[in-house]
């Protein structure tokens, strides 16, 4: 057979489909290699973020990045100290550090690999923080008037063997203010720390001789602080508690009235006379039935020509009680919700409050002895006589009982799924797979009907007179 060459020449779009197909083998076959390639690649130990990239000694930084060793051990460096260690998950790596006691600037962190040795390394800045604090006691108990308080200064994160000029000034409650100037060595580590106490070191005619706060400020802007002072020693007091009173300020021998009041009545009034120009009073016991809530403290001057302070010698104070939970529970030791605990004290009630959801009654009570009434749709189930020191909790039993409900058919078969309407108490129970249903925490002296059904056909309804405690 013979082949003419028409047949053996090909027309253009047949070579164009030729081109086109070896295009399309040689495109393939790059991918292929491409995708092999990477395959083989491995992670490089970088440092991907670390945050904050500033911050002052003992903040928190978080830094993440990757090792080239999956699942190995690493070691983050500040300046070649070793901060911390672990093991990446993977190659990645997420960790934290506090940054340690050094001095302002920028640092060096450096993440290791622990098994080839690669490492990088990133920069974080140290800032310069700066604290102001007192040895004024944790309220409620505070400073009176006349007393000293120290006040320290604290650098962290400073500039390297300088020494600054601290400010330290303080501003009254009258709005003057004192200065006292400190030289501050920092040490080669950044830090350095002082104190001061105010008002012996500071100039002349500094005093606590006012109640309310005190500023505390460092060169004006970088650190800050406040103290109290008051008349009394704390600023709370239980039921038999001595309370102290000073104040100062005054002439020798200037006399003048203490008053405390409540409720705009006054409830106690003594006349002193300075000492040296101090009023030092301990000759009040809050009284044994003193009520919860907030009192007045007043000093006047009575003396002919008296001093008048302003502010003026002016306080308030509180009986606060003592945080009490009772506990209202049925027969079965159940925790009962919806009962009203009514409080009294030598007969006179003093607070009613009802129970939460886990029979819990949240009260404040003082010092004393007290009765509780526990009352449950208008009748009282039970009583409990509290002695009260400090903060407690205790358990109110209360007359209310469970009725446990059985219910079977003629041959004693237990029946399951069975409704039980019980009134009066408008309450619907379901027997479970036993047969068996539970009303709670029910008064006992009351007449209860039980209507039974299945599947809405009534089958029994029962009359009970009364429950057995």
């Amino acid at each position: 057979m013979e082949v003419s060459r028409e047949d053996l020449t090909l027309t253009g779009l047949q070579r164009s489909k030729i081109k086109s197909a070896v295009t399309i083998v040689l495109i393939l076959t790059a991918t292929m290699v491409t995708l092999s390639f990477l395959k083989l690649a491995t992670a490089q130990t970088e440092i991907l973020s670390i945050t904050p990239t500033s911050g002052f000694v003992g903040s928190v930084v978080e830094l993440t990045g990757n090792i080239s060793t999956e699942n190995g051990a690493y070691v983050l460096q500040f300046d070649e100290a070793n901060l911390t260690s672990g093991i990446a998950v993977g190659y990645e790596i997420n960790a934290t550090f506090e940054v340690p006691d050094t001095f302002a600037g920028n640092h060096n962190v450096t993440l290791i690999d622990k098994d080839t040795g690669e490492n990088d390394t990133t920069v974080f800045e140290v800032l310069t923080s700066y604290e102001l604090k007192t040895n004024a006691p944790i309220l409620p108990k505070q400073l009176q008037e006349g007393d000293n308080v120290t006040i320290f200064l604290y650098v962290a994160g400073g500039e390297q063997t300088i020494t600054m000029d601290a400010n330290v000034t303080v501003r009254t409650p009258r709005n003057e203010s004192y200065t006292k100037v400190l030289n501050l060595t920092i040490s080669d580590h950044g830090n350095g720390s002082k104190s001061t106490v105010f008002p012996d070191d500071f100039p002349n005619g500094a005093n606590t001789n006012y109640t309310g706060e005190y500023s505390v400020l460092l060169n004006g802007t970088l650190a800050n602080q406040t103290f109290l002072v008051g008349l009394t020693d704390s600023l709370e007091y239980h039921r038999s508690d001595l309370v102290n009173v000073r104040a100062t300020g005054y002439r020798n021998n200037e006399n003048v009235t203490i008053t405390v009041s409540f409720e705009d009545e006054m409830i106690h009034t003594e006349n002193v006379t300075a000492d040296k120009g101090v009023i030092d009073y301990s000759g009040w016991v809050i009284p044994k039935n003193a009520s919860m809530g907030i009192y007045a403290l007043n000093i006047t001057s009575i003396s002919i020509d008296a001093t008048k302070k302003d502010p003026p010698d002016f306080q308030n104070f509180s009986i606060p009680g003592y945080s009490v939970n009772v506990t209202t529970k049925n027969l079965a030791k159940e925790p009962v919700s919806n009962v009203i605990v009514r409080v009294y004290e030598n007969t006179t009630s003093i607070m009613n409050a009802t129970s939460n959801s886990n029979g819990v009654v949240n009260l404040m009570l003082e010092r004393g002895n007290y009765t509780c009434e526990a009352d449950f749709k208008d009748v009282k189930v039970g009583e409990l006589a509290l002695s009260i020191v400090k903060e407690a909790s205790f358990d109110l039993y209360c007359n209310l009982t469970n009725l446990h409900i059985l219910v079977k058919d003629e041959s004693d078969y237990l029946i399951p799924e069975a409704e039980v309407e019980l009134a009066p108490e408008n309450l619907v129970l379901n027997t479970n797979i036993n047969g068996t249903a539970i009303a709670h925490s029910l008064l006992p002296n009351v007449t209860y009907t039980l209507n039974s059904s299945r599947y809405g056909e009534q089958f029994n309804t029962t009359t009970i007179e009364a429950l057995i405690v």
